[in-house]
């Protein structure tokens, strides 16, 4: 789905060595069940992109666009926060 994949999508670390799209929470969880697993792995270099050690205004600025940019990314952002919170 074109709506859904990004052009600002972060490239913080080689993508393809974390194997990203294999997590399940993507397909497993009730709030993001419909969310693709690219969608699912977007969100999750978002979280590994703000955890550099300086993020700049820019970096926020396309995250916050990124999330505008269809409903399944801000639910698959809130799965993500949820996560975090249960840590």
């Amino acid at each position: 789905m074109t709506s859904q994949s990004s052009a600002t999508s972060p490239k913080p670390c080689n993508a393809a060595a974390l194997n990203l799209s294999s997590l399940s929470w993507c397909r497993t969880t009730p709030q993001v069940a419909n969310v693709t697993p690219e969608v699912a792995e977007q969100a999750i270099l978002w979280l590994l992109a703000q955890h550099e050690e300086r993020v700049s205004p820019h970096v926020i600025g396309q995250w916050c666009q990124w999330r505008a940019q269809h409903p399944d990314h801000g639910r698959a952002w809130r799965r993500i926060e949820a996560v975090k919170g249960n840590q």
